[in-house]
């Protein structure tokens, strides 16, 4: 399957139907800053990676970039805010944990407050991440949703080295799901609403071969993270990462 980028710019052809994705081309490609975003702005310098994409392939503009890097100076600043407030605590945790039999009291009650401390630390970083659709018009908005949804679905099935016509049939359940998917808030039916895409996917575009090589997959995943235990530390986010 070709690179995450290049299909995402093909589900945008498909799905988007307007002159802006066709004009796109290997826009989507870059990964670091995009040219022309000068770093004078403080935050100017966390346009990379996703959020680098999201200016190419939605060509935002100047004021967008702007209300964008400031978004995204604000999240690094609460993100840092935290750490220096709980990270100590964080690692001190970690190690009553880890060091502590597991079944003692001790060791519990230092799982459940990293469990509630990684909890705060996302809804951190969601409260932040959250305004940056605001930024956006109502069709930008559309178009990344349905760009973001065919990444996360790519990420599943590269391994399969789809041909075209199973990649078009897949681009066409994304765009469906995002139509589902959009104004919903709740968990549970976004759960399930991914669900039903990859089942979709797998009955409607999968051969029976390649049904069987994504359980095996999935398998050795979850024996992976059986074998290796949970990970308590929460990993640093860099926005655009």
């Amino acid at each position: 399957m070709k690179a995450y980028w290049q299909v995402g710019c093909a589900c945008l052809l498909l799905v988007g139907g307007s002159a802006l994705a066709a004009e796109l081309g290997g826009a989507a490609a870059a990964t670091t800053r995009p040219a022309g975003v000068a770093e004078t702005q403080p935050g100017r310098e966390l346009i990379r990676g996703e959020y680098a994409m999201m200016v190419n392939v939605l060509k935002l503009t100047e004021d967008q970039q702007q209300q964008l890097a400031k978004l995204l100076k604000a999240r690094q600043d609460a993100l840092e805010a935290w750490e220096q407030a709980y990270g100590k605590k964080f690692e001190e945790l970690e190690r009553t944990a880890k060091e502590q039999p597991q079944d003692s009291p001790a060791a519990q009650q230092a799982r459940e407050e990293l469990r509630q401390l990684r909890d705060d630390r996302d809804r951190v970083g969601r409260e932040q991440r959250g305004a940056i659709p605001s930024i956006l018009t109502d069709e930008q908005r559309a178009k990344w949703g349905e760009f973001r949804l065919y990444r996360v679905v790519n990420r599943r099935y590269s391994f399969l080295n789809l041909p075209e016509e199973a990649e078009n049939k897949i681009m066409a359940l994304c765009e469906q799901a995002t139509k589902e998917l959009q104004g919903v808030e709740d968990r549970d039916v976004r759960r399930k609403v991914m669900d039903k895409l990859h089942q979709d996917i797998q009955t409607q575009v999968l051969t029976e071969q390649q049904r069987q090589q994504v359980q095996e997959r999935q398998a050795e995943r979850r024996r992976a993270e059986t074998q290796e235990g949970p990970t308590t530390r929460p990993a640093r986010q860099r926005p655009g990462d």
